[in-house]
């Protein structure tokens, strides 16, 4: 009886385990979809987590920087500036006036360039090379 006490114990610790890690899991991986206008009215933890935008991409505001793609998306009236840093090559129907969807953090200028009081999205690559 005490063989399998000990691995009535042992599998319950392994599954507990392995439940916690689902839900560490659940919970990095959200990802909330937003309009642009949306972006203005999120307040407290809605602005750190991770959101899908998605727009027509401002014609000819395609800038290919140095380690970096600076863009412009245009929905509802409103524009709201992009940043691409990462290694993976973009898709060749990313031109203007394609429709984009844009996957990253929402940032506030100040904390890394723009202009006061409008928001910007920095992407987040999916996987590094």
């Amino acid at each position: 009886m005490k063989k399998q006490a000990k691995f009535g114990v042992g599998i319950g610790i392994i599954v507990v385990a392995l439940g916690f890690l689902a839900w560490l899991g659940y919970g990095e991986s959200k990802t909330y979809y937003h309009t642009i206008a949306e972006l203005e009215t999120l307040s407290g933890s809605a602005r750190t987590q991770r959101m899908r935008v998605a727009g027509t991409v401002e014609e000819g505001s395609i800038r290919h920087l140095s380690g970096r793609i600076d863009f412009v998306l245009d929905g509802e009236g409103k524009a709201l500036p992009v940043t691409y840093i990462g290694s993976d090559p973009l898709p060749d129907t990313f031109v203007g006036k394609a429709q984009a969807l844009v996957e990253g953090l929402c940032k506030r200028p100040g904390t890394s360039g723009g202009e006061a009081g409008s928001l910007w999205m920095y992407l987040v690559p999916l996987r590094s090379l």
